[in-house]
């Protein structure tokens, strides 16, 4: 069945249809906040059942419960109130609802109501004599409601002062009502002072015009959210880059209550990115300058990580391996070498991984060169935290000198 939720108190309809959302054979097409838009709606979604609050400004809903059964007899309607008076319970049948139950009820007796409703049944027999208004349970419904809004109010609360951005709710003429801690701080303003102002008060002049035009397609319906980089003045005088979010709430009627800004602080991010840049060009320097030198040194030089691959060699390095650079830089040592000579040198990769300078001579089997005596000396680097993260490496063949009567490559 299609049921319309009508009630003028926004948590009374969230509860009914917390209620109802647990029974699969309803579907909650719509609510209204008085008896006009009841009407309206009504006529607009065609519910099966109307559930129906009696006492509700403009038009209640004992007028309402008239005007819908008139004119759309094939809509039924289930009166809701606080207490169960005998008179408005008459009231409402009179008026042609088909059953009444009180809100006090409502968590248990609602559902089975609609139900026995949507086949046919009417439960006013026009006897009320044994009606009779549960105070103390009234009382304590009462009580455990506003409880529970206490309770919501304040973990909402909590949230919106802790959080790490800046949050501000602003009203559809622009005015903050609503700012949190860290807001303030961004904009060097006391929670007081912003809410006199509105939002054009506190941004850069140069993206005024572009905030007015995204807040009206938010206001229009347009967009419900946007997200974008913005300038914000601060009481000092100076400017606040922020990372802007800001989201549209609206009534049921599509019509913009507030809108929630949340503001982050982009200068962090803006000034790691300029750190960032900075040191990718200074490591392109850094490289320039080791190709350069490395490239004129009569030694074959190299970088390696600690997941053993080439991360830079120089031109004398690939000409003693008789391979092309793009053959090297970025391939596994294992690959390179060849196996003989990894497994010759893997136990030189574990001393200079765990932190040592290591020097030694040695001759080894190379993959394309055959066996060659060297003199090298590995150099670890570290990352920030100190850990080694590879090492430098300088090779000279001496195989020559080593092994008189064998030529040596060139360096």
């Amino acid at each position: 069945m299609r049921v319309l939720i009508v009630d003028d108190q926004e948590f009374i309809r969230r509860g009914i249809r917390a209620v109802l959302s647990d029974a699969e054979d309803i579907e909650v097409c719509g609510e209204a906040v008085d008896g006009r838009e009841a009407i309206t709606k009504t006529r607009q979604l065609r519910p099966d059942i109307v559930v129906m609050d009696i006492s509700m400004p403009r038009l209640d809903g004992i007028e309402a419960t008239r005007e819908i059964r008139h004119s759309f007899p094939a809509v039924r309607v289930l009166t809701l109130s606080q207490y169960e008076l005998p008179d408005v319970m008459k009231e409402a049948l009179e008026a042609g609802a088909a059953t009444h139950v009180s809100k006090i009820y409502v968590w248990t007796q609602l559902v089975p109501a609609l139900r026995r409703v949507q086949m046919g049944h009417r439960f006013f027999d026009g006897n009320f004599a044994g009606a009779e208004v549960e105070w103390g349970e009234v009382r304590r419904t009462r009580a455990v409601l506003e409880k529970a809004l206490r309770d919501s109010e304040e973990r909402f609360r909590r949230t919106f002062d802790v959080t790490a951005a800046g949050i501000g709710h602003v009203g559809d003429d622009g005015r903050w009502l609503r700012v949190n801690k860290r807001f303030c701080e961004i904009v060097g303003y006391s929670e007081e002072e912003i809410q006199k102002l509105k939002t054009q008060d506190l941004m850069h002049p140069a993206d005024f015009q572009a905030d007015l035009r995204e807040t009206e397609r938010l206001l229009t319906g347009e967009i419900d959210h946007l997200a974008t980089e913005k300038r914000m003045l601060r009481k000092d005088g100076s400017v606040a880059l922020v990372q802007l979010n800001a989201h549209a709430v609206r009534d049921e009627r599509g019509k913009v209550k507030y809108y929630i800004r949340v503001a982050e602080d982009a200068r962090e991010r803006q000034e790691a990115e300029e750190r960032l840049a900075q040191a990718k060009h200074e490591l392109q320097v850094a490289a320039g300058h080791l190709d350069f030198v490395g490239d004129r040194l009569a030694l074959a030089l190299n970088r390696c990580s600690r997941d053993l691959k080439y991360v830079w060699a120089n031109q004398n390095y690939a000409n003693w391996l008789e391979r092309p650079l793009e053959k090297i830089v970025g391939h596994s040592i294992l690959d390179v070498l060849g196996k003989q000579a990894f497994q010759g040198l893997r136990h030189r990769f574990d001393q200079v991984l765990a932190g040592e300078r290591v020097e030694y001579e040695d001759r080894l089997q190379y993959e394309g060169i055959g066996a060659r005596r060297i003199s090298a000396a590995y150099m670890p680097t570290f990352d920030a935290s100190g850990v080694a993260d590879g090492w430098v490496a300088m090779i000279q063949d001496i195989t020559a000198r080593a092994e008189p009567g064998r030529a040596e490559l060139p360096a």
